[in-house]
């Protein structure tokens, strides 16, 4: 330990001497740290520091600052250069594929002249504050008002070089929801997430004001929503926000238990693609092209979703039942009987939808259950679709087949190619007497784009 204690010295001796010596190259408030290749070795990997922080494995001296002589290396994400960030740097422990991100608290401005992005930094943490603050891990200096205060300028070469490594090409890591992003393992990284878009940009209008930092939201596929933090000291505040959607590249910060996102620029802004529209919870596109209702049951008239080949369905009076001589069948085992009442419609739904329908094709007839003196009475299907997830529906037709037969029925349906089309299939078979409708089977329905 004296051994590398003796290193350290010397390395901070040179670093010192060398920050005088450059002292003529000046930013708005301190010197230009010097780049350091004779460094000792990092001895703490930046996972292992915030997990000892947080476990309290640290040996800490009277002020809570680090006793210890530890040493971490980190890379450049953040940048203050257009202003969304200040007086503090995220930095990650690897260029791609990080495990962990920190946030190192520094009272400075234009620091990436000094620490641009994909630079690697080393940090002699003896001295420093490494603690939560407001839900998030920092390094910082020991100031009573806070938790974790701001590293005077004049003494963070002290603390912080940056290394002769050349500077890297950071890699995002790329995820498709808010769900994968606002994750504890992504605070203080570098994450793109793909298919999102601003909530509002029509009334919103621009990034931010001019007179206070403003949250904007974003919104992803699923609806969920989090907050983009815009400095009013951002030089893109101004800028128009984007209509469309596509990938944001963006810093995952928190405050206390609420995340929030940080960009460097609008450029880490693409959204070059459609507006989409949001999905329902549970809503999804269809799993192929045709479903033939072998791949699970329903034994029970209950209303309840069924999970099948071409995703979910629900149903209502109605189900997949074990095989009965009495329900017709193309082709397996199973079809779908439905029943319905003088109150209650016997109908399957898709839950899926399909882009562009034009036709939907069905096998159907009547069960071969007795139906007492009804048995010949008229058997009748309609179809109805809906292109905002069930909230309104339309009628496509109605059309009648016989029992003890599956025929094939055709419904044009004739959708625009961007529409998003659920479908219904309802009995409007005949209403006996005991107030419940003809049973009727359906099987093979088919998707036709």
């Amino acid at each position: 330990m004296n051994n590398t204690i003796t290193k350290l010295s010397i390395a901070l001796s040179l670093s010192a001497g060398l920050f005088f010596t450059q002292s003529c190259v000046q930013d708005d408030d301190y010197a230009t740290p010097p780049i350091e290749c004779n460094l000792p070795q990092a001895n703490i990997s930046l996972a292992d520091l915030v997990t000892k922080a947080t476990a309290g494995g640290i040996k800490l001296d009277a002020n809570g600052a680090v006793a210890e002589e530890l040493i971490v290396k980190a890379y450049v994400i953040s940048s203050d250069e257009t202003g969304n960030f200040y007086n503090t740097i995220s930095l990650q422990d690897k260029v791609e594929n990080p495990t962990t991100g920190i946030q190192i608290e520094i009272a400075g401005n234009n620091l990436f002249n000094n620490y641009p992005i994909g630079a690697q930094v080393q940090i002699n943490l003896k001295g420093l504050i490494v603690a939560t603050d407001r839900g998030v891990m920092k390094i910082g200096s020991v100031d009573p008002k806070f938790a974790v205060g701001r590293i005077p300028s004049t003494v963070i070469s002290t603390y912080m070089v940056k290394t002769c490594e050349p500077i890297q090409a950071i890699k995002p890591k790329v995820v498709t929801s808010l769900a994968d992003a606002l994750k504890p393992a992504n605070l203080n990284t570098l994450v793109t997430i793909e298919g999102i878009q601003f909530k509002q940009p029509e009334i919103d209008k621009t990034y931010g004001t001019a007179t206070e930092t403003v949250n904007r939201v974003l919104v992803d596929k699923k609806g969920r929503e989090t907050d983009l933090r815009n400095s009013n000291f951002a030089t893109w505040v101004g800028d128009a926000l984007p209509n469309g959607s596509g990938a944001i590249t963006v810093v995952v910060s928190k405050y206390n238990s609420t995340y929030q996102l940080f960009i460097r620029d609008t450029k880490d802004v693409k959204f070059d693609q459609a507006r989409f529209t949001i999905l329902p919870e549970g809503v999804e596109e269809i799993k192929g092209t045709k479903e033939d209702f072998e791949s699970a049951k329903k034994n029970n008239y209950n209303v309840a979703d069924l999970v099948l080949s071409t995703g979910t369905w629900i149903f209502s009076d109605g189900g997949v039942f074990d095989p009965s001589d009495s329900d017709l069948k193309t082709s397996g085992t199973s079809s779908v009987r439905l029943r319905g009442t003088s109150t209650a419609d016997g109908f399957l739904q898709s839950k899926f939808f399909v882009t562009g329908l034009k036709t939907l094709k069905v096998k159907f007839g009547g069960a071969t259950f007795s139906e007492s003196t009804d048995a010949d009475k008229e058997i009748k299907l309609e179809v109805l679709i809906s292109t905002d997830f069930g909230v309104t529906w339309k009628s496509v037709g109605e059309k009648t087949s016989e029992r003890g037969k599956l025929n094939s029925l055709e419904f044009p349906i004739n959708a625009a190619s961007t529409d998003r089309v659920s479908v219904k299939l309802v009995n409007k078979s005949f209403l006996r007497s005991n107030n419940n409708r003809l049973r009727v089977n359906i099987d093979d329905v088919e998707f036709v784009k």
